[in-house]
């Protein structure tokens, strides 16, 4: 009986196979994610439909052209994932903002605006790595944790207005980086 993480040749394939996809997908997922997002009213929905698009593209995997775009591959199968939830839950009290016929234009001009925004992207995260702990740590309260700035200001002995004020500086800082970093680039 063979154990996992056994190299033998029979398994060599399926493991390329999955560390190209696994390659494929970390460089991809913020763009698909971000096209999923920004179509879907609710992030927990937008999480749902990304779950079942990453299970797609790995079921259909074999059916990518190797030289193509994977996150326009991606994206494609995310507007169908997005469709199908619209159909499912359209009585459902769900709103929802655009088309499907809006959402086809949006996903084939996605590839134009992602290749505007990616360097502003790596840019910020690369800002966003500049700025101090505290600092990072009231951007990770209010974005990653959404929290409301009530909640944070409780959370770290501060007025609410102070938070107002720290998020403003650090806002304003992240700006003048970023545009910085891309004069430079």
């Amino acid at each position: 009986m063979q154990g996992i993480g056994t190299n033998n040749s029979h398994n060599h394939p399926q493991n390329e196979r999955i560390q190209r996809f696994l390659q494929l997908m970390s460089l991809n997922q913020s763009r698909i994610y971000g096209f999923v997002l920004s179509l879907t009213p609710q992030k927990t929905d937008a999480d749902d439909i990304m779950q079942e698009t990453s299970v797609t593209m790995w079921e259909k995997f074999d059916d990518f052209e190797q030289d193509t775009d994977f996150s326009a591959w991606g994206i494609k199968i995310a507007r169908y994932k997005i469709m199908n939830y619209r159909q499912k839950h359209s009585g459902k009290n769900k709103q929802f903002y655009l088309s499907d016929q809006a959402i086809e234009v949006l996903e084939s001009k996605s590839d134009k605006v992602f290749k505007h925004i990616d360097p502003r992207i790596e840019a910020l995260r690369s800002c966003v790595k500049k700025l101090n702990s505290s600092d990072q740590t009231v951007l990770h309260l209010r974005y990653d944790n959404e929290l409301p700035v009530e909640v944070m200001a409780e959370r770290l002995g501060r007025s609410s207005k102070t938070i107002y004020r720290i998020l403003s500086r650090i806002q304003d800082a992240l700006i003048r980086c970023v545009r910085l970093t891309l004069a430079t680039e």
